[in-house]
């Protein structure tokens, strides 16, 4: 919980990659979500996007993470732009996520 806590400031982070079409840009393979009203709110809209779309096909339905992700940032930066996302690539929690385990501990995962 230490590392969610050093993100103080934001409200929501994850991985964003650059690609035309939805489904990957938000990657919700590592999410940080800070315990706030704000991210409890965007929580709430992710989850009414998701349940929403259930009923979808297994083909389509498997994005359906990063679908909710883009479509609900893509939203709130029209709606609400005091709304803070931090794309962990750009410095602000890169770095807890790096100093989250020593190097020789997160190959003993990998390769366990």
């Amino acid at each position: 919980m230490e590392f969610v806590s050093k993100a103080q400031g934001v409200y929501f982070a994850c991985y964003r990659i650059p690609h035309t079409e939805p489904g990957p840009v938000y990657q919700a393979c590592i999410m940080v979500f800070p315990n706030t009203d704000k991210t409890r709110d965007f929580a709430r809209k992710l989850s009414r996007f998701i349940l929403a779309k259930l009923d979808l096909p297994s083909m389509l339905s498997w994005v359906l993470d990063q679908a909710a992700l883009f479509s609900v940032l893509a939203m709130l930066s029209e709606t609400n732009p005091d709304f803070i996302f931090a794309d962990i690539v750009d410095g602000k929690v890169e770095k807890l996520l790096n100093d989250l385990a020593p190097d020789n501990e997160k190959n003993t995962i990998m390769n366990a």
